[in-house]
């Protein structure tokens, strides 16, 4: 897999950086387990959208997984803005300073763009990083349900007000459908629309 390749070593310093700052944080809230569902789906995700919106590129490296790790932070900001704004507001403030920072610096458009950056990797990365996020998110949620705890993203008040489809499996189901549905719709234009023999 490309994710596992890269170009040189500043690539592999450059998103090493990036996996050990955000993937740390995040694997310390989801579990291992989840952090590494999140890097593999979020790097073959990138991947396979490059793969159908531009099949003549090469491509190397862990960027679409990185991306797909701030994926997973708009994900969070969007889940948890009620929980951050309890426990720690400064967060908020941090995360889209951050994530409109990352995916500004690395938008690489204009006149000076890097031919060698694979940008549809980075979008497919990013757009499979948030909705694995509300996937994973629900799945949490509804283990802590299962366990007969109120959700840790919500006061026991905020979680009763909640509607009554979002206390069962239906946004668990609904969020895991989303992301099927995004990975089935990739394959089948690859393998049904993509010339992958062009030139």
């Amino acid at each position: 897999m490309p994710i596992f390749l890269h170009g040189h070593l500043e690539h592999l310093a450059g998103n090493l950086v990036g996996q050990l700052y955000m993937g740390s944080g995040i694997e310390w809230g989801i579990g291992f387990g989840w952090m590494a569902f999140l890097y593999l789906i979020t790097g073959i995700g990138g991947n396979v959208l490059s793969s159908v919106l531009n099949p003549a590129a090469f491509g190397v490296g862990a960027s679409t997984a990185v991306f797909g790790l701030v994926g997973f932070y708009v994900s969070y900001l969007f889940t948890n803005w009620r929980h951050m704004q309890r426990k720690a507001f400064g967060q908020i403030i941090f995360l889209v300073v951050y994530c409109s920072v990352l995916i500004l610096v690395n938008l690489n458009v204009g006149p000076k763009r890097d031919e060698k950056v694979d940008n549809w990797g980075h979008l497919g990365g990013l757009v499979t990083g948030i909705i694995a996020g509300f996937a994973i998110t629900e799945a949490l949620d509804a283990r802590d349900r299962y366990r007969g705890k109120t959700p840790q993203r919500f006061t026991e008040q905020e979680y009763e007000k909640r509607p009554a489809c979002c206390k069962t499996f239906c946004c668990n189901f609904l969020c895991w459908w989303f992301l099927a549905a995004w990975f089935i719709t990739l394959f089948a234009l690859f393998y049904t629309v993509v010339d992958v023999d062009v030139e």
